[in-house]
């Protein structure tokens, strides 16, 4: 048997259902917003621990630099 992991759509849907029903469907909006501001905190995060290996592993420039993309 497989483990189901939820597609980042499945937890969007899921996350504006939950504040829909809670607080009323009117700030529909808003959940919405919220969650793309997690999505794309939560991604600078996994970007920045990514660069933090590589930067490890590499032995230069900051992990700062390689989160953004910068080359020497």
């Amino acid at each position: 048997m497989t483990e189901y992991t939820p597609t980042t759509d499945v937890v969007r849907a899921e996350y504006w259902e939950h504040g829909a029903y809670r607080y009323g469907r009117a700030r529909g909006d808003e959940f919405e917003a919220e969650f793309d501001r997690w999505l794309a905190a939560h991604e600078a995060e996994v970007r920045e621990r990514i660069a933090q290996d590589i930067a490890r592993a590499v032995g230069e420039g900051t992990a700062s630099d390689i989160a953004r993309g910068a080359t020497r």
